[in-house]
């Protein structure tokens, strides 16, 4: 049967809305972010050297730009209205948002707020509903298949065959983004995420002669299974001409010969599958480190690192030198520790890189933080927080003064939760002035400044500035030193709402602190309105969760972190594909939510110690982290070893 007819028919009743706008460009350390390099990762190598520099229009043809995506300049539909949930000839309504409210994933208020969102920035209703956390991205996908009338296929379930997937030309499963499942007869299977692309489908029925049957994926599954068997044979290739190229030669020439690094498409391959690797695998930084004999690639995720891949020692300091370039290194210079930035776009997602290099004796080790633009801000109700926590954290944004201090370990989720508190509260009638370093989301109705400390322009230099600025809310991403602790006091003491974040193990520790910074007890105590620490902890993996049970002796030690009558489902990952075999997958954050009331604010003006305000705090109705976490380990969320590898059970007496 040929679908073409009935995909047409479809689109035709499908709402068309226009893809999604790319980022503005904002300033950072005293430059335009068009003045950092951008690469496509996904396009080809000759687009990808180049970087856009003193205003030119992307996509202008001219050799050295890089081509932005194309922009749709389609006129607005009608201004969305909420859908009935009838058809105009009396049938049920197939429209998504009829669907979703049907199946009660979202209320008819969550609706029109999508719709008005839809209204201004012209996404797909699924894509906005997946970004404000109201449906995950296998709900989008139900609905979807449900309006099309097609069938759903989870990718994860993908088994590679070899006859089938040489029916279909590489370059088109590249180019669409599509998975060859099986064939019967003269019939092709795919999983495409648009199965409304009939360009894609008619092409691929050219180049097949195959009549095409398209099955509805995830995208970002579809494109990992891509990469998993395409993608790194790309690397594996690029790594056999590297090392089969000039045998002869040693290793300290291979060292000087830099124009290879620049203009060699190999290399470029490498590096490229490398990044790729890591942004598709949502790594939150890239290790590449030199030993005597390769240098290891390593990536982070969940937490956790794992290792990737190794690169052969010839060929160590082309992978170097080609990521030194793309960051604007010095090259020549391999003595001393260098800092840079890279901007690459992976399937029209814009991801920054922050790339540190330091000597070792090996060689330069390389780490790339990434951080990935298009996830966007978590909504507060996201964040993990039980009912009780969340009412503490929204006390302490409705306050109209103090300062709110997040605290905890590099890594440990600090920046999401400040950005879900500040959005939470960022409304048109409030002034709020932010410095950061960097500036990781840019969000609309605030006001954001970079750090740059070549300039002058410090936490406290900027936080001057601020109170001149008549600021309602101030947020200073980091407190490191006495003076700008200080000046973030007086903002609260003189109506200002402060969030920042500081550096200690849990939130009692924090008043401790700000006094060995050299901030009074009774500064402290009058401008105090609240303290969250937190941990991320890796949740269970779905895919290969399974129930567990505990002995008498375990689930005694256990139960003493649980409030009484907690109802018990431990779980446990068993390992699989989707989790590479750890029996986790994501991250989910345990929290100490400490509330300054007033007997906690008389403790610290009389300059009680930790574990003091630790008690007062606990009578207060704080749970410290391994309180928080069992609760989380208890309802099958995550695991008892993992809270414990965050977080400290002595604490925890009853």
């Amino acid at each position: 049967m040929d679908y073409s007819r009935e995909l047409e028919d479809i689109h035709k009743r499908t709402q068309d809305l226009s893809d999604e706008e790319l980022p503005a460009p904002s300033y950072d350390n005293g430059e335009l972010e068009e003045d950092i390099p951008v690469y496509h990762l996904d396009a080809p190598i000759e687009e990808q050297t180049l970087e856009i520099t003193d205003g030119e229009q992307a996509g202008d043809g001219k050799k050295g730009v890089v081509k932005e995506p194309k922009r749709d300049d389609r006129k607005p539909d009608a201004e969305p209205k909420v859908p009935s949930l009838r058809a105009p000839d009396g049938g049920p309504s197939n429209s998504f948002g009829a669907l979703a409210l049907r199946r009660k994933w979202i209320t008819e208020d969550q609706l029109e707020a999508a719709l008005d969102q839809q209204k201004r920035t012209k996404k797909k209703l699924g894509n906005i509903f997946h970004e404000m956390g109201l449906l995950g991205a296998e709900q989008v996908a139900e609905i979807l298949a449900e309006q099309l009338h097609i069938e759903f296929f989870d990718v994860k379930n993908y088994i590679y065959d070899a006859s089938v997937a040489d029916v279909l030309p590489e370059r088109i499963i590249e180019r669409y983004s599509v998975l060859p499942l099986k064939r019967q007869g003269n019939k092709l299977h795919i999983v495409t995420a648009d199965p409304l692309d009939f360009q894609a489908i008619e092409n691929i029925r050219l180049a097949t002669g195959l009549t095409v049957v398209p099955l509805l994926g995830i995208e970002e599954d579809i494109k990992k299974v891509i990469f998993k068997y395409y993608g790194s044979q790309a690397a594996k290739n690029a790594l056999d001409v590297l090392t089969t190229e000039d045998d002869d030669a040693s290793l300290s020439e291979l060292g000087e010969d830099l124009s290879l690094t620049a203009n060699d498409a190999p290399i470029v391959n490498l590096v490229n599958t490398i990044l790729e690797s890591g942004i598709r695998e949502h790594a939150s930084d890239i290790h590449m480190e030199p030993t005597p004999v390769n240098m290891r690639i390593r990536q982070r995720i969940d937490g956790v690192l794992h290792q990737t891949m190794t690169v052969p020692k010839r060929v160590q300091p082309l992978v170097t030198s080609r990521l030194k370039i793309m960051g604007k290194l010095d090259i020549a210079e391999k003595r001393v520790p260098q800092d840079g930035k890279i901007k690459v776009f992976v399937d029209r997602h814009e991801v920054d890189i922050r790339l540190s290099s330091v000597p070792t004796v090996f060689g330069e080790k390389l780490v790339m933080r990434l951080l990935d633009k298009s996830r966007g801000i978590v909504p507060l109700d996201k964040l993990g927080l039980t009912d009780e926590e969340r009412a503490g954290v929204e006390k302490m944004i409705s306050a109209p003064n103090g300062i709110v201090l997040l605290t905890g370990p590099t890594g440990s989720g600090k920046t999401t939760t400040l950005y879900s508190m500040v959005n939470e509260i960022n409304k048109p009638e409030v002034n709020i002035t932010t410095i950061e370093d960097p500036v990781e989301y840019q969000l609309e109705g605030l006001n954001q400044v970079n750090v740059n400390k070549k300039a002058g322009l410090t936490f406290a230099s900027a936080l001057r500035s601020f109170l001149r600025q008549d600021p309602d809310i101030i947020m200073v991403g980091e407190i490191r030193d006495k003076e700008t602790a200080e000046i973030a006091v007086q903002a609260a003491l003189t109506g200002h709402l402060v969030f920042s974040t500081i550096h200690t193990n849990d939130a009692p520790s924090t008043i401790s602190r700000l006094n060995h910074m050299g901030v009074e007890p009774f500064l402290v105590s009058a401008s105090l309105t609240g303290i969250i620490s937190q941990r991320l902890v890796r949740t269970i993996c779905k895919s290969c969760a399974k129930d567990i049970k505990y002995d008498k002796n375990e689930l005694k030690t256990i139960e003493q972190y649980l409030p009484p009558n907690t109802e018990l489902n431990f779980k446990v990952g068993e390992g699989c594909a989707a989790c590479h075999q750890s029996g986790y997958k994501g991250r989910t954050a345990i929290y100490e939510v400490l509330y300054a009331a007033s007997d906690l604010r008389e403790a610290v003006m009389a300059g009680k110690d930790t574990e003091q305000l630790r008690e007062i705090a606990r009578a207060g109705g704080m749970k410290l982290l391994v309180e928080c976490g069992m609760l989380k380990a208890a309802n099958g969320i995550t695991t008892i070893e993992e809270v414990l590898r965050v977080a400290r059970a002595d604490e925890a007496v009853h």
